[in-house]
């Protein structure tokens, strides 16, 4: 009862969000105090699991790893509940993902990232699922189950990954197949109703063969109540199937071969309200911005379908390793977004929705030749071909504005029908010499030629003016590059490691799919070239019980691609910026039972120049906060000689940030904080029980928001998922 008193006292001369802060503490504290209340067998073992990551196309130490990494294994994964690219960013510094539809989320990696998801333009993150590009931005948002490692690189990658990596990647390895048999089968329930379901079974089905089966399905009612239609939006209803199977040819070669399937069937999943009305028009909204309620005259909905092949083949030679990762991928999807709320309706008479169905597929190809493990001098070399085949058709609808303004029954519907076809190759050579025992050198460089095919008709009146004219352009354009690389790592101790490199990134021009007439249509815009200075250090304790690895970064960026809304359509401008910052990341075992980890990140990320509006340069880039925390205290222990106890609480900081080049405060997010717990209790026959809470102190922040260049006082931002809990069993057999 003292304890309780002296913190309430320390907490009244906090400010609110320090509160946040020091309730994740306490929870810290808590846990400590249960290892002084839990009896159990005292263990002497006390270090933390080495990390070993392939970041550099090999497995190797992250503590031994010259780059800006930050790693995931399967029990992070499980524990803190990382189902998607955003859980992820709220653990990652310097990446932020958000996301006007779960179907196209919007990824930034210290500062870089790409906010159009039309047929012309390209992803600057890129995301690799067992060494398969995936291109479509649309295609990184699957919800990822029976997972073993996740690994999130920061700052240009093109010399070792093929297409596009300009800002970072996020390298996803799924679990393979074992021929030790073994299953498991996790079902849940929680808030809004959710279902879930998943699992996997693995095993020996010759002795040659091994296979691997998992599934997952999530299923919950939305938590956003349209009061128009009376229906509850942005709900969950996601499947994925997947199977792998793993042929040993000889003693040393296998192939492994994996097909997915995943679909989403979502009702309303950008549901937005909107902010400033009140201030602009001096009355309340129907329903207020922090509101998870929404007035809407459509609900909207959200349909994707993908499916994938991938074949890994990998053979040791006289000359090394060489691996073969041959994928074709294929997705279509289709929403439906009422932009434009009731309010706005009543107050300006205006009424506007995005909907668009796309189609795409792609096929990719890499060789690469590895030296072996252990040598002074290792090498990877290596070829990559890419091709994408995408079609899209985009309206903007605002029919109904028609009607509001008693200006007829005709259509306001301009269409937007595009296709592009990419063609890349490239070839890419990475060496490491090690001029001593302590002093390593690496020059890597990666030659890449793209080309683009583009094709689009326009047409239809349209209200707005986003389309200026009606118009059919085909243009094609190819564009060259050559990335290098070059670092340094140096071993102080055994203990202390450090490096510098320097690294450049790439990304391919192309064209703007929304364009309002054919003179933008035919503009092909620059590529996007970045160039990264960087300094860092890993130090792991002699007996492993702490790490700490940091890092200091200048990127300097030409020919930024930036999505752009104005009074003259959709336009996709290149510009000017740079960014730098600092990544700190560390992890503490205290005890045999109770771990710390936390990471930090801090980002100065800016425009230099912006063409189309001057008074943009010096703005914050998009999706860049300048401050990002997050901490995690897990806590382990026996309970008895059947049962153990995790118990485990992650918060997480993300600063101000904005969704646009115009740095407008209505258009952004002032910052928050998340707080996540979860409670396991397993035993040794295999079966566990466990509780989590996500979003614990129901905090309420937008995951996009998007204004008008006409009404800056206006914006219309989608809510994030509020406060919720679910309860899980798993048997494993």
């Amino acid at each position: 009862m003292a304890l309780n008193k002296e913190l309430s006292e320390m907490c009244r001369f906090l400010p609110e969000r320090s509160n946040y802060f020091f309730l994740a503490t306490l929870v810290a504290l808590l846990c400590t105090t249960c290892e002084q209340i839990v009896a159990a067998e005292p263990d002497d073992t006390i270090f933390i699991e080495e990390i070993v990551v392939t970041s550099e196309r090999r497995e190797q130490p992250l503590h031994r790893t010259a780059l800006s990494i930050s790693s995931f294994g399967a029990q992070t994964i499980n524990e803190a509940g990382l189902v998607n690219l955003t859980d992820i960013a709220h653990f990652t510094p310097g990446l932020v993902v958000t996301s006007y539809n779960p179907t196209s989320p919007t990824a930034y990696i210290r500062g870089v990232g790409t906010s159009s998801s039309s047929v012309g333009d390209d992803s600057s993150i890129g995301m690799f699922i067992d060494g398969v590009y995936m291109g479509r931005a649309g295609a990184q948002s699957t919800d990822m189950y029976d997972i073993e490692r996740i690994e999130v690189l920061r700052g240009p990658q093109g010399a070792l990954y093929g297409r596009n990596v300009i800002g970072g990647l996020m390298n996803v390895l799924t679990s393979a197949p074992s021929r030790d048999t073994s299953a498991e089968l996790t079902a849940g329930y929680g808030s809004d109703n959710l279902v879930e379901t998943k699992g996997y079974t693995t095993g020996a089905l010759t002795e040659k063969i091994a296979g691997r089966l998992s599934f997952a399905y999530r299923r919950a009612d939305g938590f956003a109540p349209n009061i128009v239609t009376g229906n509850r939006l942005k709900d969950k209803n996601n499947l994925g199937i997947r199977g792998k199977l793993k042929f040993e040819l000889s003693e040393h070669a296998d192939l492994l071969i994996s097909a997915d399937y995943a679909k989403d069937k979502l009702k309303g999943p950008a549901a937005r309200t909107v902010a400033g009305f009140e201030d602009l028009f001096g009355s309340a909204p129907v329903v207020e911005p922090d509101d998870h309620r929404v007035s809407l005259f459509e609900d909207g909905f959200s349909n994707r379908y993908m499916w994938g092949l991938n074949g890994t083949l990998n053979v040791a030679t006289s000359l090394g390793q060489f691996t073969s990762i041959t994928g074709y991928r294929d997705q279509r999807f289709s929403f439906v977004d009422d932009l434009l709320d009731t309010n706005i309706a009543d107050a300006l008479r205006l009424s506007l929705v995005n909907d668009a169905t796309e189609t795409s597929s792609s096929f990719s190809q890499e060789f690469r030749l590895q030296s072996r493990t252990g040598e002074q001098l290792r090498w990877t070399m290596g070829m990559y071909f890419f091709r994408e085949d995408v079609s899209r058709v985009e309206s903007f609808d605002s029919t109904r504005t028609l009607a509001l303004r008693n200006i007829g029954s005709g259509i306001s519907r301009p269409v937007w029908d595009a296709r592009n076809r990419t063609n890349s190759i490239s070839a890419y050579a990475d060496a490491s010499y090690s001029v001593s025992e302590r002093l390593a050198i690496t020059i890597g460089a990666r030659v890449t030629h793209d080309k683009k095919l583009f094709d689009i008709n326009a047409t239809g009146p349209d209200f707005f003016g986003f389309l200026a004219e009606d118009y059919s352009v085909a243009k094609q354009h190819s564009w060259s590059d050559l990335s290098p690389r070059v670092s340094a790592n140096y071993i102080f101790s055994t203990t202390l490691m450090g490096y510098a490199s320097f690294a450049t990134g790439y990304k391919a021009g192309g064209f703007n799919g929304l364009a309002p007439d054919s003179s933008q249509a035919s503009f092909a815009f620059n590529p996007e070239t970045a160039t990264n200075y960087e300094t860092g250090f890993k130090w792991r304790t002699q007996d492993g019980t702490a790490t700490i690895n940091a890092s200091a970064f200048y990127l300097d960026y030409k020919d930024l691609q930036t999505f752009f809304g104005s009074g003259s359509g959709f336009l996709t401008v290149t510009s000017d910026a740079r960014s730098y910052g600092i990544e700190i990341e560390g992890t503490m075992q205290a005890t045999s039972s109770l771990q710390f980890s936390a990471s930090y990140g801090w980002l100065d990320a800016r425009f230099k120049s912006f063409a189309p509006q001057p008074a943009f340069s010096n703005n914050r880039l998009p999706r860049s906060p300048t401050h990002s925390l997050q901490g995690s205290a897990r806590y382990s222990q026996s309970i008895s000689e059947t049962w153990s106890l995790t118990l485990r609480s992650d918060v997480t900081y993300q600063g101000a940030h904005f969704f646009s080049a115009a740095n407008n405060p209505l258009n952004g997010d002032d910052g928050y904080v998340l707080l996540d717990a979860s409670l396991y209790l397993s035993n040794l026959t295999g079966w566990s029980i466990s509780v989590k809470a996500k979003n614990l102190l129901d905090e309420k922040y937008f995951q996009h928001a998007f204004n008008f260049a006409s009404q800056e006082m206006l914006s219309f931002p989608v809510l994030a998922e509020k406060r919720r809990f679910a309860l899980h069993i798993t048997k494993q057999f």
